[in-house]
């Protein structure tokens, strides 16, 4: 799943440095409801690239760095097993990239974040892939609409 804005009228601003900060007052269980829609939506992304679930016209095209990006997204992450992938993110994230230096909100962050957004994500695909064995995709398209209202 990647979120594009597409302005109709006005200009775009590109931050060049600095920090963006989110500072979301929202509860946790806000976080984990939008979160676990957004790991249903990166279940479609995956799916579709094994079984294709939506028409030609519908996908996305890219231009330079975002390329980049989805190649990394769907061939190298993509292509590795399922949950180990979430371990090595996180590790990535919190160990190589310091996110331990953080203190209790960096843990907390790096490990909802980076962790189990990830294994959820896995789990949705792992799910979603038993499904499609057991009853064809046609019905998985039914199955999206009916549970999570996405209509593929």
């Amino acid at each position: 799943m990647d979120e594009r804005m597409v302005l109709s009228h006005g200009e775009a601003l590109r931050l060049r440095a600095g920090d963006l900060v989110d500072e979301n007052l929202k509860d946790i269980d806000w976080w984990t409801d939008k979160h676990n829609r957004y790991a249903t939506a990166h279940m479609i992304d995956f799916i579709d690239l094994d079984y294709p679930l939506r028409p030609e016209g519908l996908r996305v095209r890219d231009k330079g760095a975002s390329r980049r990006k989805r190649f990394l997204r769907n061939v190298v992450y993509g292509r590795a097993p399922l949950y180990l992938r979430a371990v090595l993110y996180y590790l990535q994230r919190y160990v190589l990239r310091l996110g331990f230096l953080d203190g209790r909100e960096g843990f907390l962050w790096h490990f909802l974040q980076g962790f189990w957004l990830f294994v959820l994500m896995d789990a949705k695909i792992d799910e979603a892939r038993s499904y499609i064995r057991a009853h064809g995709v046609d019905a998985f398209k039914e199955h999206l609409r009916e549970r999570h209202g996405v209509q593929v």
